[in-house]
């Protein structure tokens, strides 16, 4: 099963949302993977590859019209976070 909690919450701008996931094994509860980050947009590495992310992953025109909109919107940046923990589970 994975976990996710969040531990960090701003929403405005700039925006930040920190995540604690975990994969634990249903038979044991035995940890076999975890991470622990917290993404903040004002941050230039961050706001980097959330843009990167957006721009491969847009929605819709509405996303396109206004690049900045998915670095202001929590919803939004959260979809970047949470693919960017997911990102680091390890292989099968």
């Amino acid at each position: 099963m994975v976990f996710v909690r969040i531990h960090s919450l701003r929403v405005y701008p700039p925006v930040s949302i920190g995540l604690d996931a975990r994969l634990v094994t249903t038979s044991t509860g035995q940890t076999l993977w975890s991470s622990d980050e917290t993404f903040d947009a004002g941050d230039a590495d961050v706001a980097r590859a959330a843009r990167d992310y957006f721009r491969a992953h847009h929605t819709g025109p509405a996303e396109l019209g206004d690049p900045q909109a998915d670095m202001r919107s929590p919803s939004r940046f959260t979809r970047y976070a949470a693919q960017a923990v997911m990102e680091t589970l390890p292989a099968r």
